[in-house]
């Protein structure tokens, strides 16, 4: 029996925090995974891709787009996703780092 695993983009749980109250915007996300080490940080070809460690532990997978180059290439793109694990690990931290920000601003 094939179980569907279900997956969430960044901008998706960037939304889910916003309606629950957060001021975190999706580049200030991003900025908190790449510096807790859930994202690839250096730039290259796996910037923003889901780190090593991350994939290992079933957090994150990398969802592989294609598309078309002007010069008639071939560009793959890493984007990544939240798996159901990753989504219950990270989110409950994402919330308390946006009301910590807002101890520290008042």
């Amino acid at each position: 029996m094939k179980t569907d695993i279900v997956l969430t983009s960044i901008s998706k749980l960037t939304r889910i925090l916003q309606e629950g109250g957060s001021d975190l915007t999706e580049h200030e996300v991003l900025f908190w995974l790449r510096d807790r080490g859930y994202l690839v940080a250096h730039h290259g070809e796996r910037y923003n891709a889901p780190s090593d460690l991350c994939l290992e532990l079933g957090y994150m997978v990398h969802h592989r787009t294609f598309s078309e180059s002007s010069g008639g290439g071939v560009l793959i793109g890493l984007r990544p996703m939240f798996t159901q694990a990753g989504y219950t690990h990270i989110l409950p931290k994402l919330q308390r780092y946006s009301d910590s920000r807002h101890d520290i601003r008042d």
